[in-house]
């Protein structure tokens, strides 16, 4: 599992901004119409999971359904069987 900060997703997959819709969430770039990713490839997905056990939302690579609030669309994508959690929180510890 590879774990990052929202700064270094943002520099090295570069997160598309959501332009349909008004004031989208993080930062503007989540999308909440999951029809819109019919058009994506699947290694430019990602997702905003909530854990709903009081611990920070997060990123994760791929399209996921259950406590997923949105979507995030790279134009840089994650290769296949890559693991990749983005951590918005500050009190993280990551390892790369």
């Amino acid at each position: 599992m590879t774990y990052l900060y929202w700064d270094k997703f943002s520099e090295k997959y570069k997160p598309i901004k959501n332009t349909f819709e008004k004031d989208p969430p993080c930062d503007g770039h989540l999308f909440e119409d999951r029809d819109l990713l019919k058009r994506v490839k699947p290694n430019n997905i990602w997702s905003l999971i909530d854990n709903n056990d009081g611990e920070e939302m997060f990123i994760t690579n791929g399209l996921r359904i259950i406590n997923c609030l949105g979507y995030l669309i790279s134009i840089e994508n994650w290769k296949d069987g890559e693991e990749i959690e983005v951590r918005l929180g500050d009190g993280y510890e990551i390892k790369e």
